[in-house]
């Protein structure tokens, strides 16, 4: 039963050495609906094991009325498992190292229909669904819900999907392992770690909180990010991004002429300047700082297709989004989206990559965007 925490524990002990301030945080557990007592005292034992944190339970949260989800395994409603992760967000204590849902209603989610469990990477929460579960003998049970913690806190840690005999496999089967694959043990070592008073935990809260729409506490969480942990340029500019959704331009700008002042070759200020300059209707210099990221960023694939999109989308610029679209290409991208942005604003056109490879693309008023991709001799 308590393989999984044994390992895990070996690991942290043998390399690591938890810091004089470091911040457990708690672990919050939520009926959603009515999950069965059993079910729930299962997991706030499991959670307290895997984590070696407090597990607090929080006051039930009652489902609102069921509609069909279009990603629903049958006609039959269910619930919209994102949709449930993100009110389990809304207003978590602030100790909260994770808060996690448990429910018997069935629920999907938009990545994958019926879904048993879902979280998202580097966010706190989590959820699981007993709606498909069998009838098992306590030990197996305990097994079953084991697995599925451990493999949605993989998830929260920045885990991804593993082939292998891992935790992180995707689907639950009854020989699933409970030990994670040397990939992705580091994952498991490093979240389990976290101090909820660290820079990188306080940052992931910030995007969280971004992603929300919560803008007054994602700055928050930066600015005490970058106190613990200055002059990370990723942070900063997900500061002046929140920022500038406030409306607060002038601290904005503050903070990305710092973060390039620290990290010169960073493309990041600069993609955030355009957006900056675009929003104050400054097209020529968002287009002058749209480039200069691009001439710094490493990853020319991913550079163009941005500088294309924002081109088309925000500064109306269709000649020069054609332009990006077409480096994207000629550089190895492929990005769907580009293709289907290239068709309408050149339909009909054909694309030649490189040899033998041709893909022709049309975009029709009224069909709407159609090609087909053929190699030599086809």
């Amino acid at each position: 039963m308590r393989l999984f925490l044994v390992s895990v524990s070996i690991a942290l002990a043998a390399c690591h050495s938890v810091p004089s301030d470091w911040v457990s945080g708690t672990v919050y557990l939520v009926a959603v609906g009515s999950p069965s007592e059993v079910e729930m005292m299962r997991a706030e034992q499991i959670l307290g094991l895997l984590t070696q944190r407090p597990v607090k339970r929080m006051p039930s949260r009652q489902l609102v009325p069921a509609e069909e989800h279009p990603h629903c395994p049958s006609k039959a409603p269910c619930y919209d498992a994102g949709e449930i992760l993100d009110d389990l967000l809304r207003d978590p204590p602030t100790d909260t190292f994770r808060i996690v849902g448990v429910t018997e209603a069935p629920m999907s989610a938009a990545v994958a229909r019926d879904s048993i469990a879902f979280a998202r990477h580097h966010e706190r929460a989590l959820l699981y669904t007993t709606a498909s579960f069998k009838q098992l003998n306590a030990s197996s049970a305990h097994d079953r819900t084991r697995q599925i913690l451990s493999h949605e806190l993989g998830h929260t840690f920045g885990a991804e999907h593993c082939r292998g005999p891992c935790v992180m496999q995707p689907r639950l089967t009854e020989h699933a392992t409970i030990r994670a694959c040397p990939l992705h043990r580091k994952h498991m070592v490093e979240g389990l770690l976290q101090s909820i008073d660290s820079g990188s935990f306080l940052a992931a809260v910030g995007r969280e909180r971004s992603r929300l729409g919560r803008w007054d506490e994602a700055i928050d969480a930066y600015r005490r990010a970058l106190l613990r942990s200055p002059n990370v340029v990723e942070v900063e500019t997900a500061l002046a991004v929140a920022l500038m959704a406030r409306g607060r331009y002038l601290e904005a700008r503050d903070v990305l002429d710092r973060a390039s002042y620290y990290s010169p070759r960073s493309p990041l200020p600069f993609y955030a300047r355009a957006g900056l300059y675009a929003s104050q209707s400054a097209p020529a210099r968002a287009a002058a700082h749209l480039e200069s990221g691009v001439n710094r960023d490493p990853n020319a694939s991913h550079a163009h297709r941005f500088a294309g999109v924002l081109y088309q989308d925000v500064l109306r610029d269709d000649d020069a989004a054609i332009y990006h679209y077409r480096l994207h290409l000629s550089v190895g991208g492929r990005d769907p989206e580009v293709l289907g942005r290239l068709a309408m604003l050149l339909a009909p056109t054909t694309l030649v990559f490189t040899e033998p490879e041709v893909v022709v693309v049309q975009y029709d008023n009224e069909a709407g965007l159609f090609w087909a991709h053929a190699g030599w001799g086809e």
